[in-house]
């Protein structure tokens, strides 16, 4: 299984029931662990129940992230709504199969 630190992402918009938040993966890791055909990937945090996350355009050129509401629900139930500039909570990103991923939080 390929495992990839990632990172917490905000639009800037700190309404957490909106797809302003997301996970971040270095351009180089999203290169290594993604092929450029799927249109969507599903994702557990902690082992919870899958959910399809759309892949954007963007992801595919300079913005690889994933967004979505159980992302933004997962950070305001676990008090992770806002961070310090250049320093959001950080996460492993394990491919559990094809175009399916585990989130997990690095422990504290």
């Amino acid at each position: 299984m390929e495992k990839f630190e990632v990172s917490a992402w905000n639009s800037g918009n700190l309404n957490y029931r909106s797809k302003s938040f997301g996970i971040r993966l270095k351009l180089k890791d999203r290169n290594l662990c993604f092929n450029e055909t799927p249109k969507n990937v599903l994702l557990s945090i902690e082992g919870n129940d899958f959910f399809t996350v759309n892949l954007t355009q963007g992801f595919w050129n300079k913005c690889p992230e994933f967004k979505h509401l159980e992302i933004g629900l997962c950070f305001f139930e676990n008090g992770m709504i806002s961070w310090e500039k250049e320093n959001p909570p950080k996460f492993n990103l394990t491919k559990i199969d094809e175009n399916k991923y585990l989130l997990k939080r690095f422990s504290i």
